[in-house]
């Protein structure tokens, strides 16, 4: 990752913010620990918040570690990847937040603003995170330095396809891929039934075909398999472009801005 693509994904994301901040909004329905930080006076309030963010970055520096070498150290125990347990499962522990705030906006007939939750912390993984694991490693050089990934020699013809990719690459790939076809499913504003199943069809076979036939398309037999992940990245942006083929109005209207096409009703 190039330093001016760290800098492409950091401006993205404050275009983000400046672009949410311009929107519409509406007072929020506070409860608890939220409602009564509100009901300081400004001063007090943002005190408050900054204290909350420095306890908050101070107790991730502290259990971070720990927290990694234990998981290492269970995959080892018990004959599972680290890899896969990293990749997979220690993102399940570092989003439970959102996951819990969204499930809580769900059971209180709220679900825009869960889905918003989600979407904000995706965003933020995609564009802010990537680029500053770029910042502090050029930082801790002391100097501009590009964050060379890992790279893939291709062993047979079907290989070719993750020629130039490793295995940190392919997995960039595959969860751009994702979130591609997420984004493209939750376009309508209205999340159907179908939708969510799609979408945990989607992991769930990512998951299955991990575990069970990483050899699929060629490359080692394991869940560290490069090819694998290249070939699911084609078949889930494949599903993501059969998405925009199909509502293409529908793209154009929320990604550009343009006005609604006639006929065009809000979750269509």
């Amino acid at each position: 990752i190039p330093i001016w693509l760290a800098a492409v994904f950091i401006g993205a994301y404050i275009f983000y913010l400046w672009r949410s901040s311009t929107q519409e909004s509406v007072e929020p329905d506070l409860l608890g620990a939220a409602a009564m930080i509100a009901s300081f006076k400004p001063l007090y309030r943002r005190l408050w918040v900054l204290g909350l963010f420095i306890f908050s970055a101070a107790v991730i520096i502290i259990v971070a570690p720990p927290f990694v070498h234990g998981l290492e150290a269970t995959g080892e125990a018990l004959g599972i990847s680290k890899f896969l347990l990293i990749q997979w499962l220690a993102p399940l522990a570092s989003e439970s937040p959102e996951i819990i705030v969204a499930v809580l906006f769900a059971l209180r007939a709220n679900p825009n603003d869960g889905l918003t939750t989600l979407i904000s912390s995706q965003v933020n993984q995609l564009t802010l995170l990537v680029g500053s694991i770029v910042v502090v490693f050029s930082i801790s050089a002391g100097q501009p330095l590009s964050f060379h990934l890992d790279h893939y020699e291709p062993v047979n013809l079907l290989d070719r396809l993750a020629s130039g990719f490793g295995l940190q690459s392919s997995e960039f790939l595959l969860t751009a891929a994702a979130a591609a076809f997420g984004i493209l499913l939750i376009s309508t504003r209205v999340i159907k039934l179908w939708h969510g199943l799609a979408l945990l069809g989607v992991f769930t076979a990512l998951m299955m075909t991990l575990l069970w036939f990483p050899g699929i398309f060629g490359g080692i037999d394991d869940v560290e398999n490069v090819p694998l992940r290249m070939w699911s990245s084609v078949i889930v942006f494949g599903l993501t472009a059969l998405l925009v083929a199909l509502n293409w109005r529908r793209v154009v209207y929320v990604f550009r801005g343009v006005p609604r096409p006639a006929g065009l009703q809000e979750g269509d």
